[in-house]
């Protein structure tokens, strides 16, 4: 019995080894033949031991081909229930209490948690987009799964990588989430993953005597930035640091040349990358930081180097869309398009673009967003979608085909004690629409361009 025993677990190690691109039929078979192998006399705890590492290994490599067939959109209701994140929870289970020396079992934990984390991030971005959901609950359990593997990890395996989803998590609005507990109930998670982030942050700043913030909005800087400085050195490394670099330069918007700085430094590693031109996240990515720089440099520089920086975002991701089919993609084409022409109108009406880069620009996001009707997921406010309306219904002279400028005027209707950048912005993309046939059809448009003080 224990012959037998050791048998299988040699099996399944080789099929391991040599499961690559497809789930070898031995690896499948292995992993039916661990399953049936049970505690017995004969059977020693290091045996056992082994046996669950091996079965959640393989369990990790279904989950690999699993997410390939079937999309977190298909679970968008019932997220619980998503294939690839029940098998990553049956492999944790196999693994939990794993004792601190057993670094080959805390490996394949810290694997399964960060893929928790990853799908669980999947989930959230699905729900956020197609319905109206909870998926801050989604956030909450990506957060909780990445701080679990950082505990977990060995040596700092995937400590980036972890990072990146919690940090991403954090940013998304994991701390205003739910959390499930062991009875299956629901709990604020703000006070248990605040604590374990203060924790994280001292870890990080602990040589150099720095105070660590009470709360997220003042430790969400100071956190992205200590991480910001880790060392960088494989490919999953430089993937993971580009997101970080991601989401702090988003953070930073308001402090200008920081987060520019940030967001560049991001574009630099994507850019020391050689190989990635089918890996999905890695694209998504580069061209994030692209667009989110764009944003960032808009109103700080010149037009024609905003232009410029915008269709470098454009670009990569038109590339992209060609080579790979991703909805995500589609919907970050329709972000830096969308922007795009919107500055390209502003530049045309101050004499600086030809009418027809407007032109083929609104052709473009007709054709991505399905006639101008679908921008989900595209990260735009829903000003900005009025005005490109407002755009296509006096290039086609029906002041009908407008979508109105309710939400315009309710933007302008607040407005901030002291002009921020995104006011600026906001007055120099107004002040283009001011002899807009479209916008002064509607009656808000008189006292939106005197809130904005253009006359």
């Amino acid at each position: 019995e224990a012959g037998a025993f050791e048998a299988t677990l040699s099996v399944t190690e080789r099929a391991l080894q040599s499961a690559g691109a497809q789930l070898p039929l031995e690896l499948q078979r292995s992993r039916q033949s661990l399953e049936r192998l049970q505690k017995s006399f004969w059977i020693s705890d290091q045996q056992m031991r082994r046996r669950n590492r091996l079965l959640a290994e393989s369990m990790l490599a279904q989950v690999g081909m699993e997410r390939k067939h079937v999309t977190p959109l298909e679970f968008v209701d019932r997220p619980d229930q998503y294939p690839p994140l029940e098998l990553c929870g049956q492999a944790v289970s196999l693994l939990n209490g794993v004792a601190a020396d057993d670094v080959l079992s805390r490996k394949v934990l810290a694997d399964a948690l960060c893929t928790i984390s990853e799908l669980r991030d999947g989930l959230a971005a699905v729900q956020r987009f197609q319905r109206d959901l909870p998926f801050s609950d989604q956030y909450a359990l990506s957060a909780a799964a990445a701080l679990d593997g950082l505990r977990a990890a060995p040596d700092g395996r995937q400590r980036l990588m972890l990072l990146n989803l919690l940090y991403r998590a954090a940013h998304k609005g994991a701390l205003t989430g739910r959390l499930q507990t062991a009875e299956g109930g629901l709990v604020p998670a703000e006070p248990i993953l605040l604590p374990q982030l203060r924790e994280l942050m001292q870890s990080l700043v602990q040589d150099s005597g720095e105070v660590v913030a009470e709360g997220w909005s003042q430790l969400a800087v100071p956190l992205g930035v200590a991480i910001s400085r880790l060392p960088v050195t494989s490919f999953q490394d430089h993937l993971a640091m580009m997101g970080i670099c991601n989401t702090l330069g988003m953070k930073l918007r308001a402090k200008g040349s920081l987060a520019r700085s940030v967001l560049e430094q991001g574009i630099r590693l994507a850019e020391q990358v050689s190989g990635a031109e089918q890996d999905l996240t890695f694209q998504l990515t580069y061209g994030r930081l692209l667009g989110n720089l764009a944003d960032d440099m808009a109103g700080a520089v010149p037009i024609s180097d905003e232009l410029l920086q915008r269709e470098k975002a454009v670009q990569h991701f038109r590339g992209v869309t060609r080579r790979m089919v991703s909805q995500e993609l589609q919907s970050e084409l329709c972000w830096v398009t969308a922007r795009q022409l919107l500055l390209l109108y502003v530049a045309e009406k101050q004499g600086l673009q030809p009418a027809s880069r407007v032109d083929e620009y609104l052709g473009a996001l007709k054709q991505i967003s399905n006639g101008l009707t679908s921008f989900e997921g595209a990260q735009l406010n829903l000003f900005e979608i009025e005005l490109i309306r407002a755009i296509y219904a006096d290039r086609e002279g029906r002041v009908s085909l407008g979508q109105g400028l309710v939400h315009s005027a309710r933007l302008a209707s607040r407005k901030p004690d002291d002009a921020t950048s995104d006011w600026e912005i906001r007055r120099r993309l107004f002040a283009a629409f001011r002899d807009s046939a479209c916008c002064r059809s509607q009656p808000e448009f008189a006292d939106i361009l005197k809130t904005h003080g253009i006359e």
